[in-house]
């Protein structure tokens, strides 16, 4: 059977149960699939000694514990502090983007400190694709708490209930005579109490979600050597709203080559219980010179646990990479691998053995 058409046979649907018995909600299996197939090009024909290979992989996301205060400041920008790095992923980006997008105001008003046991509340730690989930609904708990705060100030001034005022980010007005108005930077100066909030929250792991990733990597090997070439990876994912495009295709690339250097290059030499290879002048990473196309195929839907429907995308393109190159080599050439570097060797002997 066809690879692809067992996968599409076999995938889980909404509301069926997984291994762990957990019943699944807004699964795009099928969809995301198919987004990568077509976008590889599965069915057309390959040149001899070519070969495509479909992986798949699917995970949760992790929950707990995560704070963030939020203060007013007087020149009306917003100062955050967070008790999380950001490790390279985006997430101080992100939490300023969600500042900026509730309070209405540029972002270039919202800055950021890293805060310590003293000055932050706790945080779980940056893991398992759980910043923007945990992080993001805490920083957005808090702008709705502290616009309250500020509406509330202003409709003293004013001399209003709070619900009669309409808040643009800069001033505050009263709805039935927009020409009643004060400044954002009045009402910070004007308050009795500072315009400060700190949220804490221990959010629970989603496990009724599963988000997928579906990967074809597309390979040329040559049987008298058994270099591998590899032309091509694809890779498709389930979405929801991307909060910061650039920062998204970032995780997706270093991820996706972190993968293909698990699957073609990344080995531990050991001698008799010692690394040889203890150094990166000796243990092979991926560079520049060993990249290749990478497509990507992004399916959006709903069900995400994020703010504004935001789904996770960190270490999703690199578990997938070096089972879909195994399984292009043996596309291309008929043998099947299962240790991984899919090293020369080891299809040169493979096939040797064939050949036998």
């Amino acid at each position: 059977m066809d690879p692809a058409e067992f996968r599409m046979k076999n995938f889980l649907r909404d509301g069926e149960t997984d291994a762990v018995g957990q019943a699944l909600q807004d699964v795009r299996f099928r969809e995301v699939l198919q987004g990568a197939l077509d976008a590889a090009g599965w069915k057309k024909p390959k040149k001899r000694n070519h070969g495509r290979g479909i992986a798949l992989s699917g995970r949760h996301i992790s929950g707990g514990d995560t704070g963030v205060i939020l203060t007013a400041e007087a020149d009306g920008g917003y100062l955050i502090v967070s008790p999380s790095i950001d490790q390279g992923s985006g997430t101080h980006t992100i939490l300023r983007q969600l500042v900026a997008d509730r309070m209405k105001v540029g972002i270039d008003q919202v800055r950021i400190l890293v805060g310590d046991t003293d000055t932050a509340p706790r945080d779980g730690g940056m893991r398992a694709s759980r910043m923007t989930y945990v992080a993001g609904n805490a920083m957005v708990q808090a702008c709705d708490q502290l616009r309250d705060k500020l509406l509330a100030q202003a409709a003293r001034i004013l001399e209003c209930r709070a619900e009669e005022i309409d808040f643009d980010g800069g001033r505050f007005s009263l709805r039935q005579d927009p020409g009643q108005q004060v400044t954002l930077r009045r009402v910070i100066a004007q308050a009795t109490d500072p315009l400060k909030v700190t949220v804490y929250e221990d959010y629970r792991a989603p496990d009724e979600v599963s988000y997928i990733c579906a990967q074809v990597a597309e390979v040329e090997v040559d049987p008298e050597t058994g270099a591998v070439k590899l032309h091509r990876v694809v890779t498709a994912h389930d979405v929801g709203t991307i909060i910061n495009p650039t920062a998204h295709q970032g995780q997706i690339d270093g991820a996706a080559v972190m993968g293909v250097g698990q699957g073609l290059m990344e080995e531990i030499v050991m001698d008799q219980g010692r690394v040889t290879n203890n150094n990166l002048g000796d243990y092979k990473l991926p560079t520049v010179a060993d990249l290749f196309e990478l497509k990507t195929v992004l399916v959006r839907s709903a069900g995400g646990v994020g703010p504004h429907n935001a789904k996770p995308i960190g270490e999703f393109a690199n578990n997938a990479p070096p089972a879909a190159i195994a399984n292009a080599v043996a596309d291309a050439v008929g043998v099947r691998l299962f240790d991984l570097p899919v090293k020369p060797d080891n299809i040169y002997q493979a096939l040797k053995e064939k050949r036998r």
